[in-house]
This record gives structure tokens, C-alpha cells and sequence, in this order.
């Protein structure tokens, strides 16, 4: 996918919009999810790996950006955010515990769009699937195979220590994921636009 994006194939990326969401029918007592002192919530639980999306489709950081939640004892049931770049490019994505399963991603370009609807989990463990969309109504499928993905972080984790060679992408990217969320989390309690810090090593 992230090759289509960097060679055109899409034309000049205009706008990234993802969601991950799942619905509790009923709000569970305990669950680490809801503690407020850990950081509970569906932003730190599903946002993150939206606001990851949003970056690694962009390959850079926001300006500003703008959410609205609803609470429940203190945590973010659900979260909405608006993430504004550079060159009038703008993303978007929801996250939440009160939604049916949604995982996707969509990346729109001048060109064509990709269309990924089981982004965050793969609905199958050996391949993931997604979508080319293009002005006239056509779609490519595209399928790949792959082994399950817990396996290629722990893979490539172990490689990178053996190495001995810090890749300091993954950290200024863990830690750039970490202050938009904050950004928009700070965001959502004020109902203001908010411009996140930034972190290179």
C-alpha cells in the first residue's frame, strides 16, 4: 500500500480518513480500558492506531488539530478528530466502545483513493486485502499475503536488537503518535484547536 501512495499511483494525497471502533453492549465494571488513571479511553486504546495511520499515509506530522468525545466516568467512550497538515491536506478519523467493528482506512489522492477495511486487524491471519478506486467507478482488488503481523513486529523487533542499530524512526514515530493523541485529547476536554508537540531524535 505504501508504495502506491509514494510513487503517484493516487496523485497528490489530498486527504486520510480512518476509523476503529467496537461496541460494548454493556459498559464492563474493571475493565483497564475505563481506568482514567491508566490512561483509558478509546483514543489511547483505538485512536492511536488511527493518528499512526493517519502519519505513516502522510509521512509527516500535523499542525493542528481539533476532537470531540463523549465521556463516561472521566474516559473517552468515543472520540472524533480533525487533523490539519501542511498544503491544505486534512485527515480525519473515530474511534470509540460504543460502534460496531470497524477497522478501515481510506487514503485520497487527486488520482485515484485505497480503500483498506480491515486495517488495524486483518480479518484473515495469512493475508490482508484492499482497494484501488478510480474516477470512472472501477476497483482493484489487491490481496496480500502475509504472515500474521504480531509475528512481523516481534520479527523485526528481534532483528533491530541482534543489529544493534536503533532504528529511530519507529521511536520519534511512537512518540510523535503519542503528543498528537495528547494534542487531541487536551482538544477534546477545552473544545479548542491545539497544536501538538513534536519530538526527533
Amino acid at each position: 500500500m505504501k508504495c502506491l501512495i509514494d510513487n503517484g499511483d493516487l496523485g497528490t494525497i489530498r486527504r486520510v480518513t480512518t476509523a476503529f471502533t467496537f461496541n460494548w453492549d454493556t459498559i464492563p465494571v474493571g475493565d483497564i480500558r475505563l481506568n482514567k488513571e491508566l490512561g483509558g479511553g478509546s483514543l489511547g486504546d483505538l485512536g492511536y492506531y488511527c493518528v499512526g495511520a493517519i502519519i505513516w499515509a502522510f509521512d509527516a506530522l500535523p499542525e493542528k488539530v481539533f476532537a470531540t468525545a463523549r465521556y463516561h466516568a472521566g474516559i473517552d467512550l468515543n472520540l472524533s478528530g480533525l487533523l490539519w497538515f501542511n498544503d491544505a491536506r486534512m485527515a480525519s478519523f473515530d474511534c470509540g466502545f460504543d460502534t460496531g467493528s470497524r477497522r478501515w482506512l481510506e487514503v485520497a489522492g487527486t488520482k485515484a483513493s485505497l480503500v483498506c477495511d480491515d486495517i488495524f486487524m486483518p480479518c484473515k491471519e495469512k493475508s490482508a486485502r484492499f482497494w484501488i478506486h478510480v474516477k470512472d467507478g472501477q476497483s482493484t482488488e489487491h490481496t496480500v499475503e502475509t504472515s500474521i503481523q504480531e509475528v512481523n513486529m516481534i520479527e523485526r523487533f528481534s532483528t533491530i536488537v541482534q543489529s544493534g542499530n536503533l532504528e529511530t524512526r519507529f521511536v520519534d514515530n511512537a512518540i510523535n503518535t503519542m503528543h498528537i493523541c495528547d494534542a487531541l485529547c487536551e482538544s477534546a476536554q477545552r473544545g479548542e484547536i491545539v497544536k501538538p508537540s513534536r519530538s526527533t531524535s
